[in-house]
């Protein structure tokens, strides 16, 4: 993000000339601190910029000096203006800056490549949203964003979801923010906590926040992308496996690969039947889950092992044909699975 902040500093001076701490730190919504320590950064890395004391001073460029972007490829140019989804932008409370820092990019390039720019912003759209995704509430998330920007530590309360029936006060937590992270239609705050543990909350069960006036130092080498792929990955490990052998029609064979909650593998698979059909092993996350994904694929999918899920899955075809039987008044045979829920 200081990169970002940086360019746009550069970008303001290019093109106001001159700007007082105050106004930098009112456009990029930072504290003025924070506009000093990054002019610093802009001096100490040869950028000519210099300030001026005393009534109508502020921080300006060196006479006859030009910032440009210049050295950008076409390719740079298109991945630059597709710019970030705009449900992410707005609740970031950014919307309007981001089409203010396009404008100030747009009018740096040349023609040519403005023209480029343009095109990319008419040609491709991202939506990261899904059909029916719920959205969530999430009003402390401008608060956490100044609060990563300014390096400034933060105190507040959070709902687990075992905390969801309780009465009792929630207990508060003191967290150096080191960064956001937007996965899907969910923020996620990740923080350095009172003893050293790096940790990822979800910002909508965030019930209380506020900022505290004392900074903190980042842990050195910390890479915010990096950590979110290690922690998906272990994650990912400790979620439940649940073992199966199917038997699938080789038109389903694509779309199981491509299933959210079912792990194909791949490893000494028999050759299909005598009819065509596919053996497999794979791994679901538990007994419940097994039974919604093989009882959505109907007639095209059949279980082999292991037999408990057989009987469940043939528990809930019989309750299902009770239903649509016109003489029966009771639903059936129960076919939920006595496993715990998630």
């Amino acid at each position: 993000m200081r990169a970002d902040r940086l360019l746009s500093l550069l970008l303001l001076l290019e093109v106001h000339r001159k700007l007082t701490a105050a106004e930098m730190a009112e456009r990029l919504e930072v504290s003025e601190r924070t506009i000093q320590r990054d002019m610093e950064v802009l001096s100490g890395s040869g950028i000519p910029v210099y300030a001026e004391r005393g009534t109508g001073g502020g921080w300006s460029l060196q006479d006859g000096y030009h910032f440009r972007l210049t050295a950008l490829n076409q390719a740079e140019i298109r991945s630059l203006f597709l710019g970030s989804p705009a449900r992410l932008l707005t609740d970031l409370g950014l919307a309007s800056s981001s089409q203010d820092a396009y404008l100030k990019l747009s009018a740096a390039l040349s023609p040519s490549l403005r023209q480029q720019a343009e095109q990319a912003r008419q040609l491709i759209h991202i939506d990261e949203a899904g059909w029916s995704r719920r959205e969530e509430t999430v009003p402390f998330l401008q608060l956490l964003l100044g609060a990563v920007w300014e390096e400034r530590k933060l105190r507040f309360t959070y709902q687990k979801i075992s905390d969801m029936d309780t009465l009792l006060p929630l207990p508060e937590r003191t967290v150096d923010p080191l960064g956001l992270i937007a996965k899907g239609n969910a923020w996620y705050l990740t923080a350095s906590t009172e003893e050293g543990l790096i940790r990822t909350y979800r910002v909508s069960r965030i019930r209380s926040a506020v900022v505290i006036d004392e900074t903190f130092k980042r842990p050195e080498g910390f890479d915010l992308a990096q950590y979110w792929e290690q922690s998906k990955a272990e994650l990912k490990q400790q979620l439940p496996r649940y073992p199966a052998e199917l038997l699938i029609d080789p038109k389903l064979e694509k779309s199981i690969r491509q299933a959210l909650y079912v792990q194909v593998k791949d490893a000494g698979l028999p050759e299909a039947d005598q009819h065509g059909w596919i053996p497999l092993k794979v791994e679901f996350h538990n007994l419940q889950s097994a039974c919604e994904y093989i009882l959505g694929q109907g007639p095209f999918i059949q279980v082999l092992e292991p037999r408990e899920l057989r009987e469940h899955v043939m528990a809930c075809i019989r309750r299902m044909a009770s239903l649509y039987t016109m003489n029966t008044s009771s639903p059936g045979l129960d076919c939920d699975p006595q496993v715990p829920s998630e």
